[in-house]
C-alpha cells in the first residue's frame, strides 16, 4: 500500500514538473481565431493550390473534433466522486448497512459498482461487496445513498476480490492489529 501512495506521489510531481516547465511565448488565441505568422509561400514555379473555404456557419466556434473542452462548473445532475466515498448506504429496512468504501469503474468511464463492507467488527471478519450502481440511489433530503438491498443481502452477497487480490500483487489491508480485513487496494 505504501509504494502505491510513494509511486502515485512520485508521477504526480513528475506531471507536475513537465507541466511547469513548458512556457509559451504566444498570448492566447480563442480557438479558431486565425495565427498571426505569414503562410508559407510555394517554390517559384508550382501552380498555387485552392485555399480551403471557411463555412459562415457557428461551427467555427466549436472545439474542432477531437478536442476537449474544459469543464468550468458542476451542474445539478452531475456528482463527485468525492460525494460518494465514505457516503452512507441504508438498505431496504431503513437501516444503515454500511458506507461506500471505493468504486468500480468501467474502461469507459462508467461507475459500475460501489464496494462496500459489510458484517465483521472493526474490520475484523469484514468482507467486501459490489452494489451495482444502478440500484443504488442518492437521497438529496439526507445526503446518503439508499439501495433495495437488505443487511442480510449484503452479508449472503459474494465477496468481491480485486484484481490485486487475486493475483496476489496487493496483498491484504491489515488492521492496527494485524488482523487481515478481506479487502485489498
Amino acid at each position: 500500500m505504501k509504494k502505491v501512495i510513494v509511486l502515485t506521489a512520485a508521477v504526480g510531481m513528475l506531471g507536475a514538473t513537465a507541466a511547469m516547465s513548458q512556457t509559451t511565448d504566444q498570448q492566447m488565441q480563442p480557438p479558431g481565431a486565425p495565427q498571426s505568422t505569414q503562410p508559407m509561400q510555394p517554390p517559384v514555379g508550382t501552380p498555387p493550390t485552392p485555399q480551403a473555404q471557411t463555412p459562415d456557419d457557428k461551427s467555427t466556434t466549436m472545439p474542432k473534433s477531437g478536442q476537449a473542452s474544459f469543464l468550468s462548473q458542476q451542474q445539478a445532475s452531475q456528482m463527485l466522486a468525492s460525494d460518494l466515498m465514505r457516503q452512507s448506504i441504508i438498505g431496504a429496512n431503513n437501516e444503515r448497512i454500511g458506507q461506500v468504501d471505493d468504486l468500480v469503474i468501467s474502461k469507459d468511464g462508467k461507475i459500475e459498482a460501489v464496494l462496500v463492507g459489510v458484517g465483521g467488527f472493526l474490520g475484523i471478519g469484514q468482507k467486501t461487496v459490489a452494489i451495482p450502481f444502478e440500484v443504488v440511489e442518492r437521497v438529496p433530503e439526507t445526503n446518503q445513498l439508499s439501495t433495495r438491498f437488505s443487511r442480510q443481502d449484503l452479508e449472503q452477497a459474494p465477496e468481491f476480490v480485486s484484481i490485486e487480490r487475486e493475483t496476489g500483487t496487493g496483498g491484504t489491508k491489515s488492521s492496527p492489529g494485524g488482523n487481515s480485513s478481506g479487502t485489498a487496494r
